[in-house]
């Protein structure tokens, strides 16, 4: 089966596409402009790599946050237009856990973590169990940082971008517990989205189109903002 799979949560735009579980090809792309502008160039330009078209894909992935708003409405509409163009059923992965699944199994505990602004950041806590299958221990949502700091109780990796702002903090939280893996870690990898997608579509995890509905981990300022003026 061939896959191709997104993650725009972060400021690295990933793109990827594998073939019966075997990586072709990725790519990422910084966004300094908007994600709306550049994505569908970077999915031809990933195609014509591998001397694919976009009627050869028979199943689609994508990262379903949380992260960045904008850039995941735009991810995601992005493959729900190729879902319903095609008829395919779309895999929703959660983009901590495709940046947990970067690590090689390991008896620590993993802890994806960006920076979701306002002093908060966007993680979750998963475990691998008989160094086979991730495990979510605690959902992915926005935790102030001290108190997803309370929640750790034992050996920890910390990987993704929000380390550049809150590495310091945990490593002086929690010590010896704490460890940090290097920075080409940090983000999803297409290749590893595009086999995670193809996977779960594969076990009857895909879903349709209309049903993909992103982990924003809070509500956005409008909301916020909406709801303010109601009170």
């Amino acid at each position: 089966m061939k896959v191709l799979a997104l993650d725009t949560s972060t400021m690295w735009g990933i793109i990827g596409i594998s073939d019966d579980g075997v990586p072709l090809a990725e790519i990422g792309i910084k966004s300094y402009s908007p994600y709306s502008k550049i994505l569908m160039e970077g999915i031809d330009f990933l195609l014509r790599q591998v001397g694919l078209k976009i009627d050869d894909i028979e199943g689609v992935g994508v990262g379903i946050g949380p992260g960045s708003f904008t850039g995941l409405r735009v991810g995601i509409s992005t493959i729900i237009g190729i879902a319903y163009a095609k008829g395919l059923l779309v895999a929703p992965i959660p983009s901590l856990e495709a940046i947990a699944m970067n690590l090689t199994p390991t008896n620590n505990l993993i802890c994806p973590i960006i920076d979701a602004k306002k002093k908060e950041i966007f993680s979750g806590l998963f475990r691998y169990k008989n160094e086979e299958k991730l495990y979510r221990i605690e959902e992915e949502r926005s935790w102030k940082p001290s108190e997803l700091a309370e929640k750790i109780k034992d050996k920890v990796l910390f990987t993704g971008s929000g380390i550049t702002k809150y590495g310091q903090f945990f490593k002086e939280t929690l010590n010896e517990k704490a460890a940090f893996v290097s920075k080409r870690f940090w983000f999803p990898r297409g290749s590893i989205l595009a086999i995670m997608a193809e996977r779960m579509i594969q076990l009857g995890e895909g879903v349709k189109p209309h049903l993909i509905k992103p982990i924003y981990g809070r509500a956005s300022d409008a909301e916020l903002s909406l709801n303010g003026n109601k009170e």
